[in-house]
């Protein structure tokens, strides 16, 4: 018989594995709450800090053996029984709030060197953890509190002393180096987000409150006429990807439709203005289609007469084009992130969801935004099925992410703060399983909680390289005076995905199996979920039948120009006929 005990040794080392895994350091956090931990949190902060990071506690399953988790992990766990590493979490999780966590890292690591160096008997600590351990504790803190508003802080702190929350928010690395400033990353609700755009934007052009109130909004009407014009001016364009040579070939496609009504929901969400409505920019429609919308366009009514009660100046004449040109720049960002929201199928679910407010511009560098920089407001403009988790992943965390430099063609998933976005594709599994005519290549879904496996935390999800493996040929089945009956032709089952880590990632594709196999060929197929978007993305549904209660007879013989289609490939099936019909009924 054989005994296990547990021993201490056991129990710190199965503690460091979970914090680990978490993106956190169990040394850098002794180390830390050594340092912050010295600091009394007050009871009113503590209570509702705890109540709000536990309350925000939660599991849901996104794939089989991935879930989107959320809340308290085992930093936080341990904080709130140890009052010193409590005091270093609440600390760690306003400054991750309010800065840079890379900047931050390093200005830590920095200062607790130089004091150690400098004064070793002024030092808590006998040496001093490097920027990298501080890095993954910040992070583990933002991640685990950010259910916690620190906004609500920051404006009675800032009502209270009298400074606007940017000035209160600065950290200068050494003394007397202002050129080393870390500059603050404020973060505002989702909800009303082009009002704070537009509200600095303009005020500090026109500080009179009636003259900016109505300024604001004409400029929503901007916004929402530029998304009309956009949207009704795209075309798909497909990106081919051929997993021989890993290239990469663009096709045009066919024509891209997007839901107006939805595009309106998404705009009053964006302004937090439930009576906004079509009836408004019909006029600016008809005024600005057919013309570049970088141009110079004509000047709502509202900017015209905030400018006649101002000093008239040729300085003044200039300012305020420069002003509306900018401010133009600001509608043409917003509606493109007003499409890309237009595609979230959870609407319902983003009412906490915080925007960064810096770099919005950032959005000129996804492939849509390019090609306004130059469009003549006639041509298509052509995008692809990653366009809009592109475009939603600038304000949700393209502070600290190149984005242009993101291998979007394989990304299923990206996460920030608490918050996760992805495709339609990719929670397919259980009772969560849809017909491919129930799925919109481009949709996304918004919610909280980051990707985790097996207590592995990361920030995304990707499709392998290569994921596309042992396809079959697909093959005619019926063709022209021949009877078909709709049937599965080729059985497949799906399985437990794959699932590997890498660097800040998993890689993940859908595995499945087929019943029947020739000799020679692999009973499984594996495919990325990013790669199956891909593959409906250049699909049209058709409309709806009009035959009423009509039902098609069990056997069809087909007529000329059909054929029924078998089995599975990545490659285009040849074949005379126009007319394909693929045999996946009841699949």
């Amino acid at each position: 018989m054989n005994l296990v005990v547990n021993t201490p040794e056991d129990a710190i080392v199965s503690y460091a594995r979970q914090l680990r895994q978490s993106g956190s350091d169990v040394v850098a956090e002794s180390d830390l709450a050594k340092v912050f931990g010295r600091c009394k949190i007050s009871s009113t902060l503590s209570s509702s800090f705890k109540t709000l990071v536990t309350q925000s506690n939660s599991n849901v399953s996104l794939l089989e053996g991935i879930m989107l988790q959320g809340g308290p992990g085992p930093t936080v766990t341990r904080a709130f029984r140890h009052s010193a590493y409590f005091a270093m979490v609440v600390q760690l999780s306003f400054l991750a709030w309010a800065f840079d966590c890379q900047e931050l890292a390093t200005v830590i690591a920095d200062a607790l060197r130089n004091r150690l160096e400098g004064d070793p008997s002024q030092s808590a600590l006998s040496s001093t953890p490097d920027m990298l351990g501080i890095l993954g504790v910040l992070h583990a803190c933002e991640l685990q509190t950010s259910a916690f508003d620190w906004n609500m802080m920051l404006d009675a702190v800032s009502v209270l002393l009298g400074y606007e929350k940017n000035i209160l928010l600065r950290i200068i690395s050494e003394p007397d180096e202002e050129d080393r400033m870390i500059s603050s990353v404020r973060r505002v609700p989702a909800r009303g987000y082009g009002i704070t755009l537009f509200e600095d934007h303009i005020r500090q052009f026109f500080p009179g409150r009636k003259e900016t109130k109505a300024i604001i909004q004409e400029l929503q009407q901007v916004t929402f006429a530029f998304a009309i014009i956009i949207a009704r001016n795209l075309d798909k364009l497909e990106a081919k990807s051929d997993i021989n040579t890993n290239v990469t070939r663009m096709r045009n496609g066919m024509k891209y439709y997007v839901n107006e009504d939805r595009l309106l929901q998404a705009l009053r969400f964006l302004f937090d203005n439930a009576h906004l409505s079509h009836e408004d920019i019909d006029g600016l429609v008809a005024k600005y289609s057919g013309r570049p919308l970088q141009e110079t366009l004509p000047q709502p009514a509202a900017l015209k007469s905030a400018a006649q009660v101002q000093p008239q100046t040729p300085s003044h004449d200039l300012g305020i084009e420069d002003n509306w040109h900018c401010a133009c720049a600001h509608a043409r960002d917003l509606s493109i992130l007003a499409i890309s929201l237009a595609h979230v199928t959870n609407p319902e679910d983003c009412g906490n969801l915080k925007f960064f407010d810096v770099g919005i511009s950032s959005i000129r560098e996804v492939a849509l935004g390019q090609q306004l920089q130059d469009w003549n407001g006639r041509d298509a403009l052509r995008i692809t099925d990653d366009a809009w988790l592109q475009a939603l992943a600038v304000p949700l965390a393209g502070y600290r992410t190149q984005l242009r430099n993101l291998p979007w063609h394989n990304i299923c998933l990206i996460s920030d703060r608490g918050w996760s976005a992805w495709i339609s594709t990719l929670a397919q599994h259980g009772s969560e399983q849809h017909d491919p005519e129930q799925i919109k290549a481009g949709s996304i879904t918004l919610s909280r909680g980051s990707p985790c496996r097996n207590g592995v935390w990361k920030s995304a999800i990707y499709d392998p390289s290569g994921s596309l493996q042992s396809w079959t040929n697909p093959n005619t089945a019926e063709s022209y005076g021949q009877v078909a009956h709709l049937r599965c032709a080729k059985k497949v089952t799906l399985e437990k995905p794959d699932c590997s880590e890498g660097v800040g990632a998993f890689f993940v594709s859908a595995r499945l199996r087929r019943h029947e196999a020739l000799p020679g060929e692999s009973p499984v197929m594996r495919i990325g979920y990013k790669k199956l978007e891909r593959c409906l993305w250049m699909t049209q549904l058709s409309e709806p039948c009009g035959h009423g209660g009509r039902r098609a007879p069990a056997d069809v013989k087909l007529g000329r120009g059909f054929a029924t289609v078998a089995g599975f490939g990545h490659d285009a099936f040849r074949t005379a006929e126009r007319i394909l019909i693929c045999l996946t009924a009841h699949s």
